[in-house]
Protein backbone atom coordinates (compact mmCIF):
# COMPACT_ATOMS: atom_id res chain seq x y z
CA UNK A 1 0.00 0.00 0.00
CA UNK A 2 1.49 3.38 -0.94
CA UNK A 3 0.88 6.60 0.19
CA UNK A 4 1.82 10.08 -0.07
CA UNK A 5 5.00 11.73 1.64
CA UNK A 6 3.46 12.33 4.73
CA UNK A 7 3.43 8.93 5.35
CA UNK A 8 7.48 8.55 5.87
CA UNK A 9 7.79 9.84 9.12
CA UNK A 10 9.54 7.36 11.34
CA UNK A 11 6.62 6.33 13.62
CA UNK A 12 6.97 5.99 18.07
CA UNK A 13 4.86 4.47 20.23
CA UNK A 14 3.22 3.66 24.18
CA UNK A 15 0.34 0.73 24.18
CA UNK A 16 -0.87 -0.45 27.32
CA UNK A 17 0.50 -4.10 26.91
CA UNK A 18 -2.40 -5.05 24.32
CA UNK A 19 -2.24 -5.11 21.04
CA UNK A 20 -5.93 -5.18 19.98
CA UNK A 21 -9.18 -3.37 20.52
CA UNK A 22 -11.56 -4.39 23.42
CA UNK A 23 -14.89 -3.46 23.23
CA UNK A 24 -15.45 -0.57 26.40
CA UNK A 25 -11.91 -0.08 26.74
CA UNK A 26 -9.47 2.93 25.16
CA UNK A 27 -6.32 1.76 23.69
CA UNK A 28 -3.75 4.56 24.42
CA UNK A 29 -1.49 6.17 21.70
CA UNK A 30 1.52 8.76 22.12
CA UNK A 31 2.42 10.67 19.35
CA UNK A 32 6.21 11.47 19.05
CA UNK A 33 8.40 14.08 17.22
CA UNK A 34 11.02 12.21 15.03
CA UNK A 35 14.66 13.90 14.42
CA UNK A 36 12.95 15.14 11.19
CA UNK A 37 10.45 16.83 12.52
CA UNK A 38 7.41 14.99 11.66
CA UNK A 39 4.61 13.97 14.35
CA UNK A 40 3.35 10.12 14.43
CA UNK A 41 1.76 7.21 16.21
CA UNK A 42 1.01 4.17 15.58
CA UNK A 43 -2.02 2.08 16.57
CA UNK A 44 -1.74 -2.23 16.53
CA UNK A 45 -4.69 -3.69 16.19
CA UNK A 46 -3.91 -7.64 16.62
CA UNK A 47 -5.73 -10.62 14.53
CA UNK A 48 -8.65 -9.81 12.58
CA UNK A 49 -10.77 -11.46 9.92
CA UNK A 50 -10.95 -10.75 6.06
CA UNK A 51 -13.82 -7.69 5.79
CA UNK A 52 -14.56 -7.18 9.92
CA UNK A 53 -15.82 -3.92 10.80
CA UNK A 54 -13.54 -2.75 13.67
CA UNK A 55 -14.94 -0.11 16.45
CA UNK A 56 -12.36 0.90 19.23
CA UNK A 57 -12.01 4.43 21.08
CA UNK A 58 -8.47 5.74 21.26
CA UNK A 59 -6.73 7.54 23.89
CA UNK A 60 -4.35 9.88 21.88
CA UNK A 61 -2.22 11.87 23.78
CA UNK A 62 0.26 14.70 22.86
CA UNK A 63 4.18 13.44 24.11
CA UNK A 64 5.60 16.40 22.13
CA UNK A 65 6.47 20.15 23.35
CA UNK A 66 4.07 21.45 20.54
CA UNK A 67 0.42 22.42 20.61
CA UNK A 68 -1.24 20.05 18.10
CA UNK A 69 -4.48 21.47 16.58
CA UNK A 70 -6.34 20.13 13.92
CA UNK A 71 -9.54 20.73 11.38
CA UNK A 72 -10.03 17.67 9.19
CA UNK A 73 -8.46 14.46 8.83
CA UNK A 74 -7.92 12.75 5.48
CA UNK A 75 -7.57 8.96 5.37
CA UNK A 76 -5.73 6.44 3.33
CA UNK A 77 -9.06 5.08 2.42
CA UNK A 78 -13.18 4.83 2.28
CA UNK A 79 -12.60 1.75 4.35
CA UNK A 80 -11.61 4.35 7.43
CA UNK A 81 -13.35 6.60 9.51
CA UNK A 82 -12.37 8.82 12.67
CA UNK A 83 -14.33 11.31 14.80
CA UNK A 84 -14.22 13.98 16.06
CA UNK A 85 -12.68 15.91 12.82
CA UNK A 86 -11.28 18.97 14.45
CA UNK A 87 -9.56 19.12 18.07
CA UNK A 88 -6.43 20.92 19.90
CA UNK A 89 -3.86 18.97 21.95
CA UNK A 90 -1.83 20.71 24.08
CA UNK A 91 1.82 19.33 25.44
CA UNK A 92 0.48 16.17 27.47
CA UNK A 93 -3.16 16.73 26.93
CA UNK A 94 -5.35 13.81 25.88
CA UNK A 95 -8.35 13.29 22.97
CA UNK A 96 -11.03 10.71 22.93
CA UNK A 97 -10.36 9.34 19.10
CA UNK A 98 -13.58 7.12 17.99
CA UNK A 99 -12.18 4.61 14.75
CA UNK A 100 -13.97 2.46 12.87
CA UNK A 101 -11.72 0.66 10.22
CA UNK A 102 -13.29 -1.90 7.58
CA UNK A 103 -10.54 -4.39 6.92
CA UNK A 104 -9.57 -5.33 3.21
CA UNK A 105 -11.30 -7.81 1.41
CA UNK A 106 -8.94 -9.14 -0.90
CA UNK A 107 -5.56 -9.51 0.80
CA UNK A 108 -2.39 -10.07 -1.11
CA UNK A 109 -0.46 -10.84 2.54
CA UNK A 110 -1.30 -11.24 6.22
CA UNK A 111 -0.02 -8.30 7.45
CA UNK A 112 -2.43 -4.55 6.11
CA UNK A 113 -3.16 -1.21 7.22
CA UNK A 114 -3.34 2.56 6.33
CA UNK A 115 -3.03 6.29 8.03
CA UNK A 116 -5.15 8.92 9.04
CA UNK A 117 -3.34 12.32 8.56
CA UNK A 118 -4.70 15.14 10.84
CA UNK A 119 -4.85 18.60 8.93
CA UNK A 120 -4.71 22.43 10.11
CA UNK A 121 -6.57 23.91 6.48
CA UNK A 122 -4.18 21.99 3.76
CA UNK A 123 -1.33 21.63 6.10
CA UNK A 124 -0.29 18.02 7.49
CA UNK A 125 -0.25 18.28 11.64
CA UNK A 126 0.59 14.88 12.56
CA UNK A 127 -0.28 11.29 11.55
CA UNK A 128 -1.82 8.08 13.07
CA UNK A 129 -0.64 4.36 11.48
CA UNK A 130 -2.23 1.66 12.11
CA UNK A 131 -1.72 -2.24 10.97
CA UNK A 132 -3.29 -5.67 11.91
CA UNK A 133 -2.98 -9.11 11.24
CA UNK A 134 -5.47 -11.34 9.69
CA UNK A 135 -5.58 -15.17 10.96
CA UNK A 136 -6.82 -16.37 8.24
CA UNK A 137 -7.40 -15.14 4.46
CA UNK A 138 -8.82 -17.05 1.53
CA UNK A 139 -10.01 -15.16 -1.99
CA UNK A 140 -8.94 -14.39 -5.55
CA UNK A 141 -6.06 -11.97 -6.22
CA UNK A 142 -7.04 -10.15 -9.21
CA UNK A 143 -10.24 -8.24 -10.51
CA UNK A 144 -10.84 -10.47 -14.05
CA UNK A 145 -9.71 -13.36 -15.50
CA UNK A 146 -10.08 -13.60 -19.28
CA UNK A 147 -10.37 -16.89 -21.11
CA UNK A 148 -8.33 -17.64 -24.79
CA UNK A 149 -9.74 -20.63 -26.46
CA UNK A 150 -6.84 -23.01 -27.58
CA UNK A 151 -5.70 -22.97 -31.18
CA UNK A 152 -6.85 -26.44 -32.22
CA UNK A 153 -10.64 -26.85 -31.75
CA UNK A 154 -11.52 -23.95 -29.89
CA UNK A 155 -13.61 -25.53 -27.21
CA UNK A 156 -10.98 -25.63 -24.48
CA UNK A 157 -9.00 -23.31 -22.64
CA UNK A 158 -6.04 -23.58 -19.79
CA UNK A 159 -6.99 -20.96 -17.20
CA UNK A 160 -4.88 -20.33 -14.25
CA UNK A 161 -6.07 -17.88 -11.40
CA UNK A 162 -4.00 -16.16 -8.70
CA UNK A 163 -5.49 -16.84 -5.13
CA UNK A 164 -4.73 -15.80 -2.10
CA UNK A 165 -4.47 -18.06 1.05
CA UNK A 166 -2.84 -17.93 4.67
CA UNK A 167 -2.95 -19.09 8.24
CA UNK A 168 -4.20 -22.38 8.53
CA UNK A 169 -6.22 -22.46 5.45
CA UNK A 170 -5.78 -25.86 3.75
CA UNK A 171 -6.79 -27.07 0.21
CA UNK A 172 -9.51 -28.93 2.07
CA UNK A 173 -10.96 -25.81 3.32
CA UNK A 174 -12.71 -24.26 -0.09
CA UNK A 175 -14.30 -25.29 -3.50
CA UNK A 176 -14.27 -23.60 -6.50
CA UNK A 177 -17.12 -23.21 -8.59
CA UNK A 178 -17.85 -22.06 -12.36
CA UNK A 179 -21.16 -20.53 -13.16
CA UNK A 180 -22.80 -18.61 -16.25
CA UNK A 181 -20.69 -20.28 -18.89
CA UNK A 182 -21.92 -23.80 -20.51
CA UNK A 183 -18.69 -25.91 -19.75
CA UNK A 184 -17.04 -27.55 -17.21
CA UNK A 185 -13.38 -27.70 -15.34
CA UNK A 186 -11.35 -30.61 -15.97
CA UNK A 187 -8.34 -31.32 -13.75
CA UNK A 188 -9.12 -28.43 -11.18
CA UNK A 189 -5.95 -28.28 -8.83
CA UNK A 190 -5.60 -25.55 -6.20
CA UNK A 191 -1.67 -24.81 -5.41
CA UNK A 192 -1.25 -23.94 -2.36
CA UNK A 193 2.39 -23.44 -2.49
CA UNK A 194 2.39 -21.27 -5.57
CA UNK A 195 -1.27 -19.80 -4.36
CA UNK A 196 -3.10 -20.21 -8.10
CA UNK A 197 -5.91 -22.42 -9.41
CA UNK A 198 -5.37 -24.23 -12.44
CA UNK A 199 -7.86 -26.11 -14.47
CA UNK A 200 -9.19 -26.24 -18.36
CA UNK A 201 -12.38 -25.28 -19.11
CA UNK A 202 -14.18 -27.29 -21.85
CA UNK A 203 -17.04 -26.26 -23.52
CA UNK A 204 -19.16 -28.67 -25.76
CA UNK A 205 -19.25 -26.56 -28.85
CA UNK A 206 -16.78 -23.59 -29.61
CA UNK A 207 -18.38 -20.32 -28.64
CA UNK A 208 -18.70 -17.57 -31.39
CA UNK A 209 -19.75 -15.16 -29.34
CA UNK A 210 -18.16 -13.45 -26.27
CA UNK A 211 -19.45 -15.30 -23.16
CA UNK A 212 -19.51 -13.84 -19.30
CA UNK A 213 -19.19 -16.17 -16.70
CA UNK A 214 -17.64 -16.09 -12.67
CA UNK A 215 -15.98 -18.42 -10.59
CA UNK A 216 -16.96 -18.84 -6.78
CA UNK A 217 -14.56 -19.42 -3.93
CA UNK A 218 -16.84 -21.26 -1.60
CA UNK A 219 -14.95 -21.34 2.36
CA UNK A 220 -16.63 -24.60 3.27
CA UNK A 221 -15.71 -22.96 7.32
CA UNK A 222 -18.66 -20.75 6.67
CA UNK A 223 -16.87 -17.59 6.15
CA UNK A 224 -18.09 -16.17 2.70
CA UNK A 225 -17.86 -16.69 -0.81
CA UNK A 226 -15.08 -14.83 -3.10
CA UNK A 227 -15.92 -14.30 -6.63
CA UNK A 228 -13.53 -13.04 -9.75
CA UNK A 229 -15.97 -12.80 -13.30
CA UNK A 230 -14.71 -14.46 -16.26
CA UNK A 231 -14.68 -13.28 -20.06
CA UNK A 232 -14.41 -15.31 -23.12
CA UNK A 233 -13.79 -13.19 -26.11
CA UNK A 234 -13.14 -16.15 -29.27
CA UNK A 235 -9.75 -16.16 -31.13
CA UNK A 236 -9.96 -13.50 -34.07
CA UNK A 237 -7.17 -13.00 -36.24
CA UNK A 238 -5.90 -11.79 -39.30
CA UNK A 239 -3.14 -13.77 -41.33
CA UNK A 240 -1.13 -12.62 -44.79
CA UNK A 241 0.72 -15.00 -46.69
CA UNK A 242 3.53 -15.95 -47.71
CA UNK A 243 5.56 -13.76 -45.38
CA UNK A 244 7.75 -12.36 -48.06
CA UNK A 245 6.39 -9.89 -50.79
CA UNK A 246 8.10 -10.89 -54.10
CA UNK A 247 6.90 -8.73 -57.07
CA UNK A 248 6.15 -10.15 -60.64
CA UNK A 249 6.85 -8.56 -63.89
CA UNK A 250 3.38 -8.50 -65.62
CA UNK A 251 3.73 -9.06 -69.52
CA UNK A 252 1.67 -5.98 -70.43
CA UNK A 253 4.47 -4.98 -73.76
CA UNK A 254 4.98 -1.99 -71.85
CA UNK A 255 8.54 -0.10 -71.90
CA UNK A 256 8.04 -0.34 -68.10
CA UNK A 257 6.07 -3.00 -67.15
CA UNK A 258 4.01 -3.33 -63.99
CA UNK A 259 4.90 -5.78 -61.23
CA UNK A 260 2.39 -7.76 -59.11
CA UNK A 261 1.91 -9.75 -55.90
CA UNK A 262 -0.55 -12.05 -55.10
CA UNK A 263 -1.13 -13.17 -51.78
CA UNK A 264 -3.65 -14.61 -49.45
CA UNK A 265 -5.23 -13.51 -46.43
CA UNK A 266 -7.04 -15.78 -44.23
CA UNK A 267 -9.89 -14.07 -41.59
CA UNK A 268 -10.06 -16.11 -38.33
CA UNK A 269 -13.40 -15.33 -35.86
CA UNK A 270 -16.93 -15.26 -36.38
CA UNK A 271 -16.60 -11.60 -37.01
CA UNK A 272 -14.22 -11.70 -39.44
CA UNK A 273 -15.54 -14.42 -41.51
CA UNK A 274 -18.33 -12.58 -41.95
CA UNK A 275 -16.76 -9.57 -43.21
CA UNK A 276 -14.82 -8.74 -46.79
CA UNK A 277 -11.54 -7.31 -46.16
CA UNK A 278 -9.88 -4.36 -47.71
CA UNK A 279 -6.18 -4.39 -48.69
CA UNK A 280 -4.04 -0.95 -48.99
CA UNK A 281 -0.63 -1.16 -49.87
CA UNK A 282 1.80 1.75 -50.06
CA UNK A 283 5.78 2.40 -50.50
CA UNK A 284 7.10 5.05 -48.69
CA UNK A 285 4.65 8.06 -49.96
CA UNK A 286 3.42 5.83 -53.24
CA UNK A 287 -0.07 4.00 -52.84
CA UNK A 288 -0.10 0.76 -55.08
CA UNK A 289 -3.12 -1.03 -56.86
CA UNK A 290 -4.58 -3.51 -54.91
CA UNK A 291 -7.90 -5.97 -55.40
CA UNK A 292 -9.40 -8.49 -53.04
CA UNK A 293 -10.92 -12.11 -54.12
CA UNK A 294 -12.72 -14.28 -51.92
CA UNK A 295 -11.74 -17.83 -51.88
CA UNK A 296 -13.74 -19.47 -49.50
CA UNK A 297 -15.36 -18.73 -46.04
CA UNK A 298 -12.42 -15.87 -44.24
CA UNK A 299 -10.39 -16.74 -47.25
CA UNK A 300 -9.03 -14.26 -49.49
CA UNK A 301 -6.43 -13.58 -52.14
CA UNK A 302 -5.15 -10.43 -52.67
CA UNK A 303 -3.33 -8.98 -55.77
CA UNK A 304 -1.02 -5.82 -55.78
CA UNK A 305 -0.09 -3.85 -59.11
CA UNK A 306 3.36 -1.50 -59.17
CA UNK A 307 2.67 0.53 -62.33
CA UNK A 308 5.54 1.44 -64.08
CA UNK A 309 5.90 4.89 -63.23
CA UNK A 310 6.03 3.44 -59.32
CA UNK A 311 8.87 0.84 -60.43
CA UNK A 312 10.55 3.21 -61.89
CA UNK A 313 10.27 5.80 -58.46
CA UNK A 314 11.04 2.68 -56.38
CA UNK A 315 14.10 1.86 -57.94
CA UNK A 316 15.28 5.49 -57.72
CA UNK A 317 14.89 5.72 -54.03
CA UNK A 318 16.18 2.49 -53.42
CA UNK A 319 19.88 2.99 -55.57
CA UNK A 320 19.91 6.47 -53.58
CA UNK A 321 19.26 4.52 -50.26
CA UNK A 322 22.33 1.99 -51.41
CA UNK A 323 19.88 -0.15 -50.45
CA UNK A 324 18.51 -3.37 -52.89
CA UNK A 325 15.17 -3.87 -50.74
CA UNK A 326 13.04 -1.42 -48.80
CA UNK A 327 10.06 -2.42 -46.39
CA UNK A 328 6.12 -2.58 -47.30
CA UNK A 329 3.18 -1.97 -45.04
CA UNK A 330 0.26 -4.11 -46.17
CA UNK A 331 -2.82 -3.08 -43.77
CA UNK A 332 -6.03 -5.22 -43.87
CA UNK A 333 -9.31 -3.87 -42.60
CA UNK A 334 -12.34 -5.36 -42.08
CA UNK A 335 -15.68 -4.07 -40.22
CA UNK A 336 -14.19 -5.12 -36.69
CA UNK A 337 -10.31 -5.51 -37.06
CA UNK A 338 -7.52 -3.99 -38.39
CA UNK A 339 -4.18 -6.03 -38.48
CA UNK A 340 -0.83 -3.99 -39.91
CA UNK A 341 1.88 -5.82 -41.60
CA UNK A 342 5.67 -4.97 -42.52
CA UNK A 343 7.16 -7.21 -44.71
CA UNK A 344 10.32 -6.47 -46.62
CA UNK A 345 9.62 -5.90 -50.51
CA UNK A 346 11.75 -7.25 -52.96
CA UNK A 347 11.66 -5.83 -56.50
CA UNK A 348 12.99 -8.30 -59.67
CA UNK A 349 15.95 -6.94 -61.46
CA UNK A 350 17.93 -4.87 -58.90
Amino acid sequence: MQFSTLARAVVFCVLSGQSFAEENKFIPVVLSETVGGSISGRLHFGPRNVGETVQSTVELRNGTSKNLSYSGIQTSCDCTKAKPQQGELRPGESIKLSLEIMTIDRPTSPKAGGMMVFLHGQNPVFTLHFDYMLEDYLGFNGDMVNIELDEDDGTASQIIVPIVVGGSVKASDFEIVLEGLEAEIKDPKIDLEKQVFRGRLVFEEKPVTTKYGKLDLLDLRGNGVSTIPLVLKPNESIDLYPSTLRFRNVDDGKENPAMSFTGFIKLKGPKLEATVPSVRASFGDILFKTSVKQLANGIYQYRIIIDGDAVESCKTRIRKAGLRAERATIRVKSGVAESEFHRPILLLGE
